[in-house]
């Protein structure tokens, strides 16, 4: 009777866990709904674009070896079928993929020497690779720069004197085949050597990684290449390709006869994709140009097959100017709804209507938005809607400067939230970093001219307003802008580094 009564009791409980999980399932599942869905749903076929939209001297800027196949390999066969002059720029030479490292020579754990290995491995995969889609080595640079160490580069080790030690064990390039190899491994050297390249070879097109790429190494690759051509004020047609994003492309198979469309998550945030249609030996060289990255292709190949379709996609961003407008002052409408003794926090909204990976409604204050992010993009973010980031607006008025980070749900002190600026000005380019929780902003480390500076900062809803004096923007002709959240000290997400002009 009692062994009975047992078994009957755990299988009442039983029964309860299981209906309990269900129950979690079912809820987590409605809550993600829009996550599924915008994953998913087919993208649009965006408009097309031909090689005759193209200069007459291209530059491709690519992150690791294998970036220039998968992104433009049947763009850059048409380019050169053309007559036109093709330069590429590696800025690493993927020697951090320990994983290669150790199928390629056999061993486990790969050492920092056997990444070295690889990294002269790697180089001669990109020059095989490119030699098939029709670039001489005469036009190919290696930086030389450490694979995953391109981000810490952009963010934290910019002074020469404070570099990044890479996987391979290096603070600078051991490749004798480096472009510049007694630079170390630093943001400003990053800088000095794009510099250095887009000077001798003055393109008039420059296709590099879009910042809504997830790779760190691409971001980061993004970041520097816009940060270089604001210093240099030099004009040129700018183009940008994807290609790691876990919604892209769809499937990880190879699908020659497929279209490559753009993610959906990235429909709506202020990217212009367009279509390179390719033809059919354009297919065939680029499948052929993927497979000399052998030690890629060994570890990942689905993958980079996938990229093989009947078109190539490029992103074209527009530059967003900053506005001065008069009687514009949330800070002030803050203050007036308290005394009013209305609720402190609203809801703004000034992201414009989207759909896709923008899911918001129509807005008021449109006009000011300088970024757009794609929101419930990963799970993560999906569930930690305060930390979502949505927009980014800026607005001069009243002798302030006004910048405005928008997110999907309300601002939650208990999220971190950083504003990074660089402003390019007359006497060189200023750096701002802002840490804002709980409503009180930190000026970070590093911040230089405004190491004492700290902005004001008002809560609205799902807007953290900051207000700096208008004076700080003296002498600047453009800035950077990047926001990311933090949640216990994990980074949950960060908007694309934009350049956003200043107007007179």
């Amino acid at each position: 009777m009692a062994s009975r009564l047992v078994r009957a009791r755990r299988g009442a409980t039983l029964a309860i866990a299981g209906l309990v999980a269900l129950a979690l399932f079912g809820f987590g599942f409605i809550s993600l709904a829009p996550y599924w869905i915008d994953l998913f749903r087919p993208a649009p076929m965006p408009p097309v674009v031909d090689e005759r939209d193209f200069g007459d001297r291209i530059m491709y800027i690519a992150p690791h070896p294998d970036d220039e196949s998968l992104g433009g390999g049947g763009l850059i066969q048409r380019l050169v079928a053309q007559g036109k002059q093709v330069f590429v720029v590696f800025m690493t030479v993927g020697d951090g993929y320990r994983r290669a490292a150790e199928e390629a020579f056999h061993v486990f754990p790969a050492t920092p020497a056997d990444l070295r290995r690889l990294g002269v491995f790697r180089h001669g995969e990109a020059l095989a690779a490119l030699r098939r889609l029709g670039v001489s080595s005469e036009n190919v640079v290696f930086f030389g720069f450490p694979d995953g160490g391109l981000s810490p580069m952009w963010e934290v080790h910019w002074s020469d004197d404070d570099p990044v030690r890479g996987p391979n064990g290096a603070t600078r390039a051991p490749y004798p085949f480096a472009y510049q190899p007694d630079r170390p491994y630093s943001g400003s050297a990053a800088v000095a050597k794009l510099e250095a390249v887009l000077q001798r070879f003055q393109p008039t097109d420059v296709v590099y990684p879009d910042p809504f790429d997830q790779h760190p190494d691409h971001l980061a690759t993004s970041a520097f290449v816009v940060y270089t051509l604001a210093k240099l004020q030099q004009q040129v047609r700018e183009w940008t390709y994807l290609v790691h994003r876990g919604d892209y492309p769809v499937p990880w198979t190879y699908e020659p006869k497929w279209a490559l469309l753009p993610p959906n998550s990235l429909v709506a945030v202020g990217v212009h994709w367009l279509a390179f249609p390719l033809r059919d030996e354009e297919e065939a060289g680029k499948y052929a140009g993927i497979s000399q990255h052998v030690s890629q292709v060994r570890t990942i190949g689905p993958f980079l097959r996938a990229f093989v379709r009947r078109n190539e996609l490029f992103g074209r961003i527009d530059t967003p100017v900053l506005r001065s407008v008069a009687g514009f002052d949330p800070m002030g409408d803050a203050r007036a709804s308290a005394a009013a003794g209305a609720p402190r926090e609203r809801t703004w909204s000034f992201i414009g209507s989207g759909r896709s990976g923008n899911r918001a409604e129509p807005a008021p204050l449109a006009p000011y938005t300088v970024v757009l992010d794609a929101v419930g993009d990963t799970l993560h973010r999906e569930w930690e809607g305060s930390a979502d980031l949505r927009a980014v607006a800026s607005v001069r008025s009243g002798g302030r400067w006004y910048i405005g980070i928008q997110t999907r749900r309300r601002i939650d002190p208990a999220v971190s939230y950083e504003l990074h600026l660089r402003l390019f000005q007359k006497a060189g380019v200023g750096r701002v970093d802002v840490s804002v929780r709980g409503g009180v902003p930190r000026v970070l480390p590093g911040s230089a001219p405004w190491d004492t500076f700290a902005p004001d900062a008002r809560v609205l809803g799902d807007v953290l307003w900051l207000s700096f004096p208008d004076a700080r923007l003296a002498d600047t002709r453009s800035w950077m802008v990047g926001v990311e959240t933090q949640v216990a000290g994990h980074l949950v997400d960060h908007t694309p580094w934009r350049l956003i002009r200043v107007a007179f």
